[in-house]
């Protein structure tokens, strides 16, 4: 689910959009505003993903709130609707940033799919990003375990995930099982395993460090994952756990 916030001081328009986005079964959580006050009143404890706006306000302008909101939310998305005699108000607009604008009177098709290109910019750059990071926590975990990691080069929030972690499971396998199989003892652990974990290929062994219940018994534990091994990938491991302290 997204979040929309809808900014227009005509209630008849903002009806008729929330109409044309649930009418359009489109994932959207909506909030209403009649202005860019009440609008940046709201995106201070409710931040938006898209802001769905009109340009002409009273109170606070469509242009106003936009370079406000522009600048405190970079990643929100913007798409401001407009009629043709605003076309200079919808040009400067797009210069704070805004990415599309809609027409009035506003098509159906075309707002949805206004709407659902923006959804899929979203969660490709949401994918990416969670790449990205765990990209970043598999290295960091990596330089941890040979002694390495310069802690005062994390960013805080890189801290905070190593710190979560509390166990370390080494797994050895047989012959070179990982070099192909590591995707597939991954997958399986996921769907298995019932906690949050982040592995790492060390061929011919695997770390496995989990936020788990640190008052689970460690050989219960070390057990448990390698039927998990076994069931998933038809593949027999011996564990060998310790607690994890980053």
């Amino acid at each position: 689910m997204f979040r929309l916030l809808m900014v227009d001081d005509e209630k008849n328009e903002r009806d008729c959009l929330l109409y044309l986005i649930q009418n359009a079964r489109l994932p959207f959580e909506v909030r209403e505003a009649e202005n860019g006050v009440d609008a940046l009143r709201i995106l201070e404890e409710w931040t938006a993903d898209v802001i769905l706006s009109d340009v002409q306000m009273p109170v606070m302008g469509g242009l106003e709130f936009l370079r406000e909101a522009c600048a405190l939310y970079p990643e929100t998305r913007v798409i401001i609707f407009s009629n043709y005699a605003e076309f200079e108000y919808a040009k400067a607009a797009m210069h704070l940033g805004v990415e599309n604008y809609i027409l009035k009177p506003v098509v159906p098709q075309e707002l949805e799919n206004t709407l659902n290109a923006v959804i899929e910019q979203i969660t490709e750059e949401r994918s990416a990003s969670r790449m990205y990071q765990a990209s970043m926590l598999q290295s960091a975990l990596q330089l941890s375990v040979y002694g390495s990691m310069d802690p005062a080069s994390l960013s805080d929030d890189l801290r905070t995930q190593l710190q979560s972690f509390r166990r370390m499971v080494l797994l050895n396998f047989p012959g070179a099982f990982l070099e192909k199989g590591y995707s597939r003892l991954c997958d399986g652990l996921r769907g298995t395993l019932g906690q949050e974990f982040v592995p790492l290929n060390l061929s011919p062994q695997a770390l496995i460090f989990l936020k788990g219940d640190e008052q689970e018994d460690a050989h219960e534990l070390g057990a448990r994952i390698c039927r998990c091994v076994q069931d998933t990938c038809g593949v027999s491991c011996c564990a060998a756990e310790k607690p994890w302290m980053s």
